[in-house]
């Protein structure tokens, strides 16, 4: 549970000095904000086919494999994010984007990422397809990648630069020009 104090002890300089550990043990999740939470439900479950609940005060969790549910919260005066805010590794970058513009999906286009007619980069890193949720928000396709902090197929790090953008395993920069 987010917030729960623990105690424990380090050692300093030979000595060990009883410390709060804070947040070590916390099951952490994420989130984001949508304008309209009856729209993004549509889209979530039926679009993209993910397991959409109903949370408590008007939120919604979608769960994904492996993981803790991400929370969607309503925000009536949204700016969406100009950053990818969900990421899906999947199989085949191809198919998942033919099978989700056969939905409606719009891919983006960033030529700048050598993004072709399908919206499929085809740059230094790895092929990677974005789009957009019903609020703005920036959602993005990749190909699975073994382990969240392995070496991509081409050599690149995690944080290795690609084009004018950091990998998306380096967030505290990811998307800053």
């Amino acid at each position: 549970m987010v917030g729960v104090h623990q105690a424990g002890y380090k050692k300093i300089g030979g000595q060990t000095i009883k410390t709060k550990v804070m947040l070590q043990k916390s099951k952490a999740y994420g989130g984001f904000s949508v304008d309209d939470i009856k729209n993004a439900k549509t889209f979530y479950r039926d679009t993209l086919g993910l397991t959409v609940t109903n949370g408590p005060m008007g939120t919604l969790e979608l769960h994904v494999e492996g993981g803790r549910p991400i929370l969607v919260y309503p925000k009536p005066n949204l700016q969406p994010a100009t950053f990818t805010i969900l990421n899906f590794p999947v199989k085949d970058i191809g198919e998942t984007v033919d099978s989700l513009s056969k939905k409606g999906i719009v891919f983006e286009q960033y030529r700048e990422l050598g993004t072709d007619e399908r919206g499929i980069a085809h740059n230094e890193g790895p092929l990677i397809a974005w789009f957009k949720d019903p609020a703005g928000n920036v959602l993005f396709h990749h190909p699975r990648i073994t382990g969240l902090f392995g070496i991509w197929a081409n050599g690149m790090t995690p944080c290795t630069t690609f084009g004018p953008f950091r990998s998306i395993f380096c967030p505290a920069d990811f998307w800053v020009r």
